[in-house]
């Protein structure tokens, strides 16, 4: 399970790589003082909860090697190029859904680790209980900023 389960977490650190960049952006092109400074808070408690991920992957076993940090950063670099102009409306909402698809995905990261930590004494002594409460909030914030930001994309002429 350790294998697995380490290549799992690494896959996680590498949407949260991918979600920093995507935040950064953000930050420094969102038409809305208020959109920034929830993506700089965002960005703080991605950056809190990769630490945690990057400590249960060393309790496994698991080892932040160059290449596959490497591979994150390229993988982060793909994803901010992928989406349109962050600048345009259209550029804000998709990267505020690629967001919510990541922390939905966090999320059921947490899930499973609260579901193994019930057997695997290696992943004690981690809050999970905090971080599914946190990604469901997250989830929902970003719901009512997507929704709000696709009015904006898509109803503007």
């Amino acid at each position: 399970m350790s294998s697995a389960l380490v290549t799992y977490l690494h896959d996680h650190l590498s949407a949260a790589t991918a979600a920093k960049e995507i935040l950064k952006s953000l930050i420094e092109n969102a038409p809305d003082p208020t959109l920034a400074d929830y993506a700089s808070a965002l960005l703080s408690e991605i950056v809190e909860e990769g630490k945690s991920v990057e400590e249960i992957k060393r309790e496994l076993g698991g080892s932040s090697g160059v290449i596959k940090h490497a591979a994150s950063l390229v993988t982060a670099q793909l994803a901010k190029a992928k989406l349109h102009n962050m600048k345009s409306p259209l550029g804000i909402f998709e990267a505020i859904e690629a967001l919510m698809l990541g922390v939905t995905g966090k999320r059921a990261l947490w899930i499973i680790l609260e579901q193994l930590s019930r057997t695997d004494a290696r992943l004690h002594g981690h809050d999970y209980a905090r971080f599914i409460k946190r990604s469901t909030e997250q989830i929902l914030e970003l719901e009512e900023k997507r929704v709000t930001a696709a009015f904006l994309a898509f109803t503007t002429t």
